[in-house]
């Protein structure tokens, strides 16, 4: 049995009519502009599969709560749905408003949908450690480049060129952190209004600094390498002209790769922290760019292993060498920053497998995921980007004296510039005593020297 109201826009419908067993079809029903002459249906089955999702789902049984979540529930992404007082009641009665499924007018009038992040606060909480971080990152690094650049011996030495090109990049990596925790202080529903551009600029700093860091890396282990394993062959060396060329094809590569998201190629704003590389395959292509990504990254570092074995060897044998003591010295150093770099690196991507090959989606909270796959691989590139310049480039003894030479210049400018006015100051006061002693006021004592003229 059905009713039709059509004609009757007027006609507020009782909810009691609506009880009648026998009842299936209501046509005609208004009770706003947007769901005008609207079709009352009872036991309906969506047609129309976009409005039955993982991110929506306007089925009777939902909108009869009012008030419901949509989406992954292992996710702390998810969408709330709020339905209207007379569409709830329908619901509860049975009925879905067809319109709600044929007019988006109706559909945005009825429903209101607020995205929510159950996770956001508990992660910022974390997050703010990251003002420490960040800010002292970016100032060693930035000292590391200046003082290099600006002294000619160490501009001139191909090692220190390289660390401070690895320097530039982690810089890049600790400004894009502090400026995403910053965006994160807002509420979650105002940081989805900047996501795009905010995901794109800073997203693009993030995978551009990853791609250098990763090539400086390794090309800093071939110019050790060849400095200490072919120490009595001169030649054999990784000069200032062949390092200048490869750190530019380096950024040139870093570059084109991080241009690959802007292109449609995986995106940056999946996610809040606006990273690319998610090994899933609902985004056109991240998978792909993910796993390649990562095994790149991977190999490179694979390959830096039985170099610093032959230093190892090289320098066993020949330890009684002065010379090569010294660039063994500096190989071990770098190694070491080699080898914090591959750590931090390799975390996120364990991480990543364990995610797809095990249960770990399910066994565990949303906020214990979120700290695992997104805000502890946040802290560790930070980290890493931090002590990058204090594991090598602080430990240099000419980059020591460097900066205190800079230092020194520095103190000794203020220095001399507070003397400099100290001094102008006192000439100044002088000079304004001695006019007043010469053009005294009348009825004041005269001078005795112009008295004897």
């Amino acid at each position: 049995m059905y009713l039709d109201l059509s004609g009757n826009p007027d006609f507020k419908l009782p909810l009691p009519l609506l009880k009648l067993r026998m009842l299936q079809e209501i046509k005609g029903v208004t009770w706003n502009e947007p769901c005008a002459n609207c079709v009352l249906v009872k036991n309906y089955t969506l047609q129309n599969g976009d409005f039955k999702n993982k991110n929506i789902n306007i089925e009777t049984a939902q909108l009869q709560k009012g008030e419901y979540l949509v989406g992954v529930m292992e996710d702390c992404r998810l969408n709330k749905f709020q339905a209207s007082e007379e569409v709830t009641a329908y619901a509860k009665l049975g009925f879905f408003p067809q319109c709600l499924e044929t007019s988006s007018a109706c559909y945005q009038s009825e429903i209101r949908v607020t995205p929510i992040h159950r996770c956001w606060d508990g992660d910022n909480k974390i997050l703010y450690v990251e003002f420490l971080i960040s800010p002292i990152s970016m100032i060693l690094n930035l000292t590391v480049i200046f003082v290099t650049l600006t002294t000619r011996v160490l501009r001139r030495n191909v090692t220190m060129f390289l660390t401070s090109n690895m320097a530039l990049s982690d810089f890049m990596i600790s400004l894009y952190t502090l400026i995403l925790v910053s965006a994160r202080l807002r509420p979650y529903t105002e940081f989805l209004l900047i996501i795009d551009n905010l995901c794109n600029a800073i997203g693009f700093m993030w995978l551009t600094g990853q791609i250098v860091s990763i090539k400086t890396s390794i090309i800093l282990s071939v110019e050790r390498y060849l400095a200490v394993v072919y120490c009595m062959k001169p030649s054999v060396r990784v000069t200032r002209k062949i390092a200048v060329g490869l750190v530019a094809l380096t950024w040139c590569l870093g570059v084109a790769v991080a241009v690959l998201p802007l292109a449609k190629i995986s995106v940056y704003n999946s996610n809040t922290y606006c990273i690319p590389i998610r090994p899933i395959k609902d985004i056109p292509h991240s998978y792909q760019l993910s796993i390649g990504l990562s095994l790149w990254g991977i190999l490179l570092y694979i390959i830096t292993v039985p170099m610093y074995v032959k230093i190892f060897l090289v320098v066993k044998k020949s330890s009684e060498r002065a010379g090569n003591k010294r660039d063994s010295t500096l190989a071990r150093r770098i190694g070491t920053m080699v080898l914090s770099n591959m750590l931090f690196f390799l975390f996120p991507i364990i991480i990543a497998f364990l995610w797809l090959t095990t249960n770990l989606r399910v066994t565990m909270s949303p906020q214990s995921r979120a700290t695992l796959t997104s805000v502890l691989p946040t802290l560790l590139f930070s980290f890493n980007s931090l002590i990058n310049p204090l594991l090598y480039a602080f430990r240099l003894e000419k980059f020591q004296k460097a900066l205190k030479l800079k230092i020194d210049n520095i103190c000794l400018r203020k220095g001399r510039s507070s003397s400099l006015t100290s001094s102008i100051s006192r000439q100044m006061t002088h000079q304004v005593q001695r006019g007043k002693t010469v053009s005294s006021p009348a009825g004041g004592s005269p001078d005795p020297n112009l008295t004897q003229i």
